[in-house]
This record gives structure tokens, sequence and C-alpha cells, in this order.
């Protein structure tokens, strides 16, 4: 999201009305945050190390460590490099 979305964003907020109005219906409640957050505060707490790996590949070799029997990882193009995301 660009600067100038986020002020489009909040300006037709305050021109529809609805914040003044009371109408919380485009904002999140404060219990529904702190929920959030105690999910996504375990994952940025508790987790495993991260392995580096070549830009615009398909990871590491240790992914296949992390699926077991027949849910392997699929290599769509094998011997090939991902594209890079623009």
């Amino acid at each position: 999201m660009t600067i100038k979305d986020a002020t489009d964003f909040w300006q037709a907020v305050m021109d529809t009305g609805y914040a003044m109005e009371g109408d919380n219906l485009l904002f999140a409640r404060e219990d529904g945050v702190e929920a959030s957050w105690r999910v996504v505060d375990d994952v940025l707490r508790d987790h495993d190390a991260s392995i580096p790996y070549a830009p615009y590949t398909w990871g590491p070799e240790e992914q296949a460590m992390l699926f077991s029997g027949s849910d392997v990882w699929h290599d769509p193009v094998p011997g090939e490099d991902c594209p890079p995301v623009d």
C-alpha cells in the first residue's frame, strides 16, 4: 500500500462519515486485534531458525525434511530456477 492509497482510504472514511457517526464496521475492535497478536507473537517468538538459500530457487535442500511419505514438495520445473517476482 502506498502513502497515496492510505491517504485516499482515510479520506474516503472521513468523507463517508462512518468514523464520525460511530459506525465501526471499517475498524477492528481491540479484543480482536489482541487475539490476533496472541497468535502472531507465538510464531514470532517460538520458531526454528531460517535457512538461507539462493534467490530465485525453490528453497534450501533441508525443505525435503519438512514432509514425509507421499506429502513431498513438488518442483514444477526440475532443474530450473523459479522466476523473479516483479
